[in-house]
């Protein structure tokens, strides 16, 4: 009876409480598959959030690629179009002059900083080359040469070439003062470009080079555009290697050209690489925390998210462009973590649930729900930063697919005086300025919805009312999907360019009218003279020859003498004449095959007479038969200007006239044993009404129009003319003209 029940009373509780957890044992598979699911769901989760994340940064890193894609390609079509420019200011122009080119392209430099140097490069003829060198030292500098680069890589004078492109006039001169005088058609490269540009006549760009001013490591093109002499392109590639007068010049360091490109994205945020597209030879890099790649061995980046092949001047370069570790860093949000951490601690607070409690899987969703928000947030600040182009000098203007206006930076705001908040949502056509037309709104509107690029010049309106000229480039922007999504337009004020050209159009216009005038009043004033003074010497070479009887003999000496002075004018008239078509385009060549000895041979017999008056000696050699393409009359009437001058001015001894073959040339040469030509007038000899000695050509008699004549005659062949002379030695006049067949002796 003394408390024999408490053992019963443990065993019973200790029962109990078995029989409860063997009751729970049977919910045991069902809670292990719920939190394998649950778990199984959470890393999924996990997984999905993250590859969202990261396909997330590819869209944005590829739109924010595109835009600086656009702008690369924007930048250097503005490049070319600067060359370009500087090519039409030299078409302008009457000729072009070392100050009016330093002058021009000094503003064209300032609007285009990534143009490291502008030149203009002649074409010249070996034998012009001595002339050329001392226009330049005279023009610009003394120790002017034309060099090129031997085996070593060293400057040295240049080796005699049938011709020369050489870098004449080049600005800023200081910074690329070793490439001056440099013949850029030594080397293979360049001179590959050349004849590119030369036989198509639009613009090329060189491969990969060293540039001859280049201090550092970086990789350098140039881009070449042709000019004529023709004051134009030429339809034929014959007549464009024919009239071929030189190259303006674009000096380009390619990492200079993409860092520019580049500007306001930070070096720490973008790897970019720029290669030749058909070799994949590297040409610069910027960025990967580095800034300025020279080598492509410097590299340290992730794999290409983005490649891109774009046109330069005939040259197709890829664009490359990675983000860096830092930024990719930077952009990652936590969500995909906090979903992995809140989904363990859903599934943790789901097996209490099963066991314990209910509700806290509503406070995990709403936790993964908050987060979600916090991630399409990021995502919106992200797109906002890849429009960023607020350093950039030029106005840009992104609009959607609408035509409302999403961005527009501070260049937009200086240059048309609207306020970013008075724009945004309208439509770009608040500058229009009601010059330009609905069709041509309507062939803009037209190339750009279907994904091509539209370049133009607009006359624009601002805010004040006042206008501006705008070159424009508008450029689609594409999703992943290939949808146009944007339209980027990239604006360069070009109000004071266009104020020059209509200036330079004035001008050339006013010269023309007065050019033409002059022609015009010279040929009606001598066609006038010429009729009554024939008839006038046609009678009196009657009375000279006695065919009118009666006329006494002391009357000869007087008639003598009006017959001479009436020749004298009559060839001063008919040089004048001469002067006058050829100054009005209107000089025509009657070219046929002609043997060159013939014709030195009439024109010497002819001209016998006339030596013997002044008692010298007059002869011709020839080493060779010669056949000559050639205006007969006009060649001749050149001979008979020098030879005639070379009497006039031979007071003793003998004139000598030869021809000889020289590189597809016959080369004629009137030497005489006169007086000379001063040096200091040797450079003038051959301009309109300019003569050696004022005194002695007007005791000799002459127009001053012979040499000018002669000179334009043989410029018409296709040759050229020039004299050696020393006061006091005689003097050696040389011209040349095709030859159409060689025969030897």
């Amino acid at each position: 009876m003394q408390i024999k029940s408490k053992p019963l009373d443990f065993k019973v509780e200790w029962i109990s409480f078995t029989n409860i957890f063997q009751q729970r044992s049977i919910f045991r598979l069902p809670f292990a598959l719920t939190m394998l699911i649950a778990l199984s769901l959470t890393i999924f989760a996990f997984v999905l959030t993250k590859d969202g994340e990261s396909e997330r940064q590819r869209l944005e890193f590829r739109k924010q690629a595109a835009l600086l894609h656009q702008t690369l390609e924007s930048k250097i079509q503005l490049n070319l179009d600067a060359i370009h420019a500087l090519r039409d200011y030299h078409y302008g122009v009457e000729k072009l002059t070392f100050k009016g080119f330093t002058a021009f392209t000094k503003e064209l430099l300032l609007r285009h900083p990534s143009i490291n140097g502008v030149s203009f490069n002649p074409r010249i003829s070996a034998e012009a080359r001595a002339d050329f060198e001392l226009s330049i030292r005279r023009e610009i500098s003394p120790k002017f040469s034309i060099k090129e680069r031997d085996p070593e890589g060293n400057i040295q004078n240049a080796s005699r070439r049938s011709d020369y492109v050489t870098v004449a006039y080049i600005q800023p001169f200081d910074k690329n003062q070793k490439a001056f005088g440099f013949d850029v058609a030594s080397n293979p490269v360049r001179k590959a470009a050349l004849e590119l540009a030369r036989d198509t006549g639009s613009a090329v760009v060189t491969k990969r080079i060293t540039l001859v001013q280049e201090k550092g490591k970086q990789a350098g093109v140039l881009a070449f555009v042709p000019v004529y002499s023709a004051k134009r392109t030429p339809i034929t590639e014959e007549d464009r290697r024919k009239y071929l007068h030189g190259y303006m010049v674009g000096v380009f360091r390619v990492g200079d050209l993409l860092a520019s490109a580049l500007t306001g994205v930070s070096p720490k945020n973008i790897s970019a690489r720029l290669y030749e597209a058909e070799d994949s030879v590297f040409l610069a890099g910027y960025g990967g925390g580095k800034g300025l790649w020279d080598a492509e061995a410097e590299i340290v980046t992730n794999t290409v998210w983005w490649s891109q092949e774009f046109d330069f001047g005939g040259q197709k370069w890829r664009l490359e462009l990675s983000p860096t570790k830092t930024i990719l860093k930077n952009q990652s949000s936590s969500g995909a973590w906090l979903v992995l951490a809140g989904g363990l601690l859903f599934t943790s607070l789901l097996g209490i649930f099963l066991l314990f409690m209910t509700g806290y899987a509503t406070r995990v969703e709403e936790e993964v729900i908050e987060r979600t928000a916090k991630i399409k947030s990021v995502e919106g600040e992200v797109r906002k930063l890849s429009l960023a182009m607020e350093q950039s000098p030029n106005l840009t203007i992104i609009t959607n697919t609408d035509g409302r206006i999403e961005y527009v930076n501070p260049a937009f705001e200086s240059a048309t005086g609207y306020m970013k908040e008075e724009v945004l949502g309208k439509n770009p056509r608040i500058l229009r300025s009601g010059h330009t037309s609905k069709e041509e709104y309507e062939g803009l509107w037209q190339t750009i919805k279907v994904g091509s690029i539209w370049r133009g010049e607009m006359k624009n309106r601002r805010k004040d009312g006042s206008f501006y000229w705008a070159l424009i480039s508008i450029s689609p922007v594409r999703d992943e999907s290939e949808v146009i999504t944007h339209f980027v337009s990239v604006q360069e004020d070009i109000t004071k360019r266009k104020e020059a050209e209509k200036a330079i159009l004035k001008a050339k216009e006013a010269a023309e009218a007065a050019s033409q005038a002059k022609s015009e009043f010279l040929s009606n004033v001598s066609h006038e003279l010429r009729t009554p003074l024939t008839s006038m010497n046609a009678a009196v070479k009657l009375l000279k020859d006695g065919t009118i009887p009666g006329v006494p003999e002391d009357a000869q000496e007087m008639i003598e003498l009006i017959d001479r002075n009436g020749e004298r004018l009559l060839s001063l008239i008919n040089d004048i004449l001469d002067f006058s078509k050829i100054e009005a385009d209107k000089m025509e060549l009657s070219l046929t095959s002609k043997n060159a000895t013939e014709i030195i041979q009439q024109v010497v017999e002819s001209m016998q007479g006339l030596a013997a008056e002044k008692g010298l000696e007059l002869n011709y050699a020839v080493t060779s038969d010669l056949k000559i393409l050639t205006d007969t009359q006009r060649i001749e009437q050149v001979l008979i200007n020098l030879i005639g001058n070379a009497i006039k001015f031979t007071d003793a001894g003998n004139i000598s006239v030869s021809v000889r073959e020289s590189d597809g040339f016959a080369e004629f040469s009137v030497a005489d044993t006169g007086c000379g030509i001063p040096s200091k007038q040797k450079e003038s000899i051959f301009d309109s009404f300019a003569q050696a000695d004022g005194s002695s050509t007007r005791k000799a008699g002459g127009t001053g129009l012979g040499l000018a004549i002669s000179q334009r005659f043989i410029h018409l062949h296709g040759g050229k003319i020039w004299v050696n002379s020393e006061e006091g030695m005689g003097s050696t006049f040389y011209f040349t003209v095709p030859l159409t067949e060689t025969k030897e002796k």
